[in-house]
């Protein structure tokens, strides 16, 4: 489930903002306490169990900025719901001050989910020294968010695909083409099965460095078949892998592509 909370001035001014987000498949939190987390005597951490903060248009300017140097330093993106959406100079500003998004009261489902799925965040990233790799700065919380959103874009077919992967490996086994070609299709493994096999696990591993999964996911063994490299499992099993069941329902009939 991919978890945000609303901080607003006025829970009841919200209740339609919630129920749009539940329809998506958000678990929603509405906060009107905002005055209590710009205290520096209160702790931020209940925002690690968060993937987005979404700002309320009830603020101003003032109090939105007051927020967002409290909340610079947590490892969660933060949105602004706006009238409409700002010109070229004022997003760059609001961008700065630490806003990585925003939602107008306008956007229809389509807009609104893939504004909180795949909007990225300049805070999140961190530059080491120079000569060293870049990196993302992201606790669990984010990097299960990425991992839900990723899932969450899957076509029925992939996911079929992927979960016959996670069912490989938790047997610790390579999955053949063959097998899959039986399971997803129904069918015997043909050049066509084949081609649209190799076409599905490209889109899986697309899909996931898109919403930020690094490294390599889905390995492909030559002549054997395919498996999860030990990073991507270890990172699923960890942080996706409690929500399986509901992200990823079994499909009684094989779809196409």
């Amino acid at each position: 489930m991919r978890q945000v909370i609303i901080l607003t001035k006025n829970v009841l001014f919200e209740e339609e903002l919630q129920k749009r987000l539940q329809r998506l498949d958000f678990e929603v939190f509405c906060s009107s306490c905002s005055d209590h987390w710009l205290e520096e005597r209160w702790e931020l951490t209940i925002f690690n169990h968060f993937q987005a903060v979404i700002l309320s248009e009830t603020f101003c300017d003032q109090e939105v900025r007051a927020m967002l140097s409290r909340l610079e330093k947590q490892s969660v993106r933060i949105f602004r719901v706006v009238e409409k959406k700002p010109n070229e100079k004022r997003a760059e500003a609001w961008r700065r001050q630490g806003i990585d998004g925003w939602i107008e009261k306008s956007d229809c489902l389509d807009h609104l989910r893939e504004t909180l799925v795949t909007t990225p965040s300049q805070r999140l990233t961190e530059r080491l020294p120079e000569g060293e790799v870049e990196t993302v700065a992201v606790n669990d919380s984010v990097r299960r968010w990425q991992l839900e959103n990723a899932l969450a874009t899957f076509s029925k077919t992939e996911k079929l695909v992927f979960k016959y992967l996670v069912e490989g490996q938790a047997q610790k086994r390579v999955v053949t083409r063959e097998e899959l070609c039986h399971k997803v299709w129904h069918s015997e493994e043909t050049p066509s099965t084949t081609s649209q096999l190799s076409t599905i696990i490209g889109k899986l591993r697309t899909k996931l460095s898109k919403h930020g999964i690094p490294g390599s996911t889905i390995l492909t063994l030559w002549g054997k078949g395919y498996r999860f490299s030990a990073t991507f499992y270890d990172q699923w099993l960890t942080l996706a892998q409690p929500n399986y069941g509901v992200i990823i329902r079994t499909q009684s009939v094989a779809q196409s592509l």
